[in-house]
């Protein structure tokens, strides 16, 4: 058995425990050895380890990875920003897609290829191909809005996830059983494919949801680690707790800042988010503007100055805890817009480039 064959088999279904030395933890192979390793990096497709004793890097695909292992590098990408492509890392290149200065944080091909690593994800042995597929499109929003994309599927609370649906299907819609699994879990009936209702809750169509988005933003938590789809008679039910705290980016959007598929824009209002509560001062009000754009901006207009463009007419401005929604006049699908949200304390712009 060769040198690479051999790191292979060690890393197979790997059972993470706590060891005592600060970032180095023990891993535990299936013939009973302990390997000392720290996570070094999380990308699309798996955790890489540093090996301790070796000094060597190792690349581990999640689907090799045991529950507590995933949970833990789950843990540990949630706390450290996400990998980004080389040449858009924060401090990249001055003028290039990635410098703090710039409005893009991907250039148009560097999306391109992260977009199809996240829709190419494999299920790991045992999980429902569907439901990897459902957590697949919804990382792949989360992406494009610029919070962690990296939420993993979990089988038990996928089959959480189906029980409640079962609830929902046999219990009626409005029942106390199905209104106490809302606190959990989102409901969308008559669907048979559990992927297509990722679009759907981002739309978050329903009138009494105009001014909160409340399934967006669910969908869209920073904090959102695991999740799991189920579905029973046209009924799917999808795992997403209601925010417990406002941790995560400065800010993030839906749609997303930079590049953004406009097919993938659903419903008819904007969202912008920031980790902090929105102070509602009496005497200050929220202000959202936003301009289309003629030309590729190159860097960040002074938030003094006047954007340059056409001015896009905005309404139905709402502020609910951390998120401003909005409803702009219907944008076109190669067009560039400049959203800036002040006001509130609020200092907030960015770009939305749709393209077809």
């Amino acid at each position: 058995m060769g040198f690479r064959s051999s790191v292979f088999f060690c890393v197979f279904f790997l059972a993470l425990h706590l060891s005592g030395e600060e970032s180095w933890r023990a891993f535990r192979t299936p013939n009973g050895q302990s390997i000392q390793a720290r996570v070094v990096d999380v990308d699309v497709n798996g955790v890489k380890l540093l090996i301790k004793d070796s000094g060597k890097e190792i690349h581990v695909p999640f689907d090799r990875l045991a529950a507590g292992d995933r949970t833990y590098v789950q843990n540990w990408a949630l706390q450290s920003p996400s990998p980004k492509p080389k040449g858009a890392e924060p401090g990249g290149e001055e003028g290039k897609p990635g410098h703090p200065d710039h409005p893009y944080p991907y250039s148009f091909e560097e999306l391109e290829t992260w977009m199809e690593a996240v829709k190419d994800r494999r299920a790991p042995a045992g999980l429902d191909r569907q439901i990897q597929k459902a957590v697949n499109e919804l990382n792949l929003y989360r992406l494009l809005a610029g919070v962690s994309w990296k939420v993993l599927p979990d089988e038990g609370q996928s089959d959480s996830a189906r029980g409640a649906a079962r609830t929902f299907v046999d219990q009626g819609e409005r029942s106390r059983e199905t209104d106490k699994l809302r606190e959990w879990f989102l409901f969308e009936e008559g669907e048979e494919d559990m992927e297509q209702v990722v679009a759907k809750f981002l739309a978050d169509p329903l009138r009494q949801n105009r001014e909160t988005m409340p399934n967006r933003t669910r969908l869209l938590n920073p904090r959102l680690g695991r999740t799991g789809f189920g579905i029973y008679e046209k009924v799917v039910a999808v795992r997403a707790e209601r925010p417990q705290t406002l941790q995560g980016p400065e800010m993030w959007s839906y749609p997303g800042r930079g590049y953004f598929p406009h097919e993938r824009l659903h419903g008819d209002r904007w969202s912008v988010y920031v980790n902090y509560r929105i102070p509602q001062d009496p005497n200050d009000r929220v202000l959202v503007e936003v301009t289309r754009l003629t030309a590729i901006p190159k860097a960040m207009f002074p938030l003094d100055q006047a954007v340059p463009g056409e001015p896009i007419r905005v309404r139905d401005i709402s502020i609910h805890e951390n998120a401003v929604h909005f409803r702009p006049a219907k944008p076109v699908k190669d067009g560039m817009y400049w959203v800036r949200v002040t006001g509130q304390g609020l200092e907030v712009q960015y770009v939305v480039h749709f393209f077809d």
